[in-house]
């Protein structure tokens, strides 16, 4: 019997495209241009010879085909995502291993994990914050999450840029306060640092920005940015923290950006690296997924909201 099959590319731009309703997060979720994304829905729709989507102005929205359309497309993936899963991972037994960047574990993942199960029941996770560099071809773990300015360069192992980390000074509400107010600050209160890498430093930013009056404040030196968090947190120190790990402290208004148009870059970059021929790459690829898709929808992004009206520029 003869078979009606859609251009399959397309198919899959539509299922992304229906599911965020915005060609824009569908081209970022898939990696291509928005031109490319608009191309393949007008072929599918061509190939079909309905309309998918009502386009108004920059808003779209699924036409009663369209909904119907996504109904079967979600079930013929979601049945062609088991299959294959039930292939690559075959023999597969026991939780998903994960080394990680103990900042990422414990300020990103972990606040966040409960909605990954919710939504990937059958994965479990087993989850190890590493500081040291983990070796990829190690048969104890399945993914690495490192926090690194070096790439692996290795044929047998895939690496992949996750996000780009930034920095700038936070405290509490009370200190930014009274910084918007006398432009000073009490006499005990220092400037708050992570030693463990050299562009966590205060010293990059007093170079990006030389007329901070920061600059004459003590500097306190931590081991990692979490440690530094706590005295933060306390109102003992301003510290120079990483702005994608901080989304619910800003949302809950614990901690403010003193400077919230400014910032650097931290030098390093989040990279997921697992060797090419795993057994356990459809797991991966779940979890690699749903972390990206979290990104891309701007949760955890690294676009700190802001509690505190915007202070006047020091530099």
């Amino acid at each position: 019997m003869s078979q009606t099959l859609p251009p399959l590319r397309a198919v899959r731009v539509f299922a992304s495209a229906a599911r965020h309703l915005s060609f824009r997060l569908a081209a970022e979720e898939l990696h291509l241009t928005a031109s490319a994304v608009s191309h393949q829905i007008r072929a599918l729709e061509d190939f079909l010879g309905v309309s998918l989507f009502d386009r108004t102005g920059r808003r779209i929205s699924l036409t009663a085909a369209g909904q119907r359309y996504r109904r079967g497309v979600d079930l013929a993936l979601a049945q062609l995502d088991a299959s294959t899963r039930e292939i690559l991972n075959k023999g597969r037994t026991g939780p998903l291993r994960i080394s990680a960047a103990p900042i990422f574990v414990s300020r990103w993942l972990m606040p966040r994990l409960h909605e990954f199960y919710a939504d990937h029941p059958e994965l479990e996770l087993s989850i190890c914050p590493a500081i040291r560099p983990v070796n990829p071809h190690s048969p104890d773990v399945d993914l690495l999450i490192r926090y690194t300015d070096t790439a692996v360069k290795d044929p047998d192992i895939v690496e992949e840029k996750l996000m780009d980390a930034t920095l700038s000074p936070v405290c509490t509400p009370a200190l930014a306060a009274q910084w918007q107010r006398d432009q000073t600050l009490p006499a005990h209160v220092g400037l708050l640092e992570d030693e463990a890498f050299p562009g966590h430093r205060w010293h990059n930013w007093f170079a990006a920005y030389p007329d901070c009056p920061l600059a004459s404040r003590q500097i306190t030196g931590f081991d990692t940015l979490t440690h530094l968090l706590t005295p933060a947190l306390e109102g003992y120190g301003v510290a120079l923290q990483m702005l994608e790990m901080l989304d619910d402290l800003f949302e809950r208004g614990q901690l403010v950006r003193l400077y919230p148009s400014d910032s650097i870059p931290a030098g390093r970059t989040f990279r997921l690296i697992y060797r090419r021929n795993s057994e356990r790459r459809a797991d991966i690829r779940t979890l690699t997924g749903w972390i990206r898709q979290r990104l891309t929808t701007g949760d955890g992004a690294g676009a700190a909201p802001l509690t505190a009206k915007d202070t006047e520029k020091q530099a």
